[in-house]
């Protein structure tokens, strides 16, 4: 699970509250699309929450071919519509927390990559790759007021 979370995070634009919040209703492997309705926050006792996406959040974005087949539908097969697409092998979703301290930090140890390098992996493969995907198509994709590099 955790290898296609993390492809999942660079290949398409949403931050881990959000990927985290994905239910298997919410893919459209037809339309190669996902719909993000949910986000994963913590309450005022620093617990876990999932909480609705701001309504000007409510977008669907698309997912390259070579995340639905086979790892994203591995993950949704047999599932039902209000499972989540990324759980651990025991529990109902992932803790992103545990799952940073517990996964991502062994896994990029000393590198200085952060899961918001993901972000802007994104951004940098939707130029490189030759999609069609110029500055400003990016740009408005990230939700950034400019595209300067900071």
């Amino acid at each position: 699970m955790s290898d296609t979370l993390v492809r999942f995070l660079a290949y398409v634009d949403l931050r881990i509250g959000k990927t985290a919040a994905l239910k298997v209703s919410n893919m459209d492997f037809e339309k190669l699309r996902v719909n993000i309705l949910r986000i994963w926050t913590e309450d005022d006792k620093s617990k876990p929450a999932l909480g609705s996406a701001k309504t000007w959040e409510h977008k669907r974005v698309a997912i390259p071919l070579f995340l639905v087949v086979p790892p994203l539908k591995r993950l949704c097969s047999g599932q039902p519509p209000k499972a989540f697409v990324f759980r651990p092998k025991r529990g109902e979703h992932i803790n992103i927390k545990n799952w940073y301290n517990r996964i991502w930090v062994k896994a990029v140890a000393g590198s200085g990559l952060t899961i918001h390098s993901l972000h802007h992996t994104f951004a940098s493969l939707s130029i490189a790759t030759g999609g069609g995907a110029d500055v400003k198509m990016v740009q408005n994709a990230l939700g950034h007021a400019d595209a300067s590099i900071p």
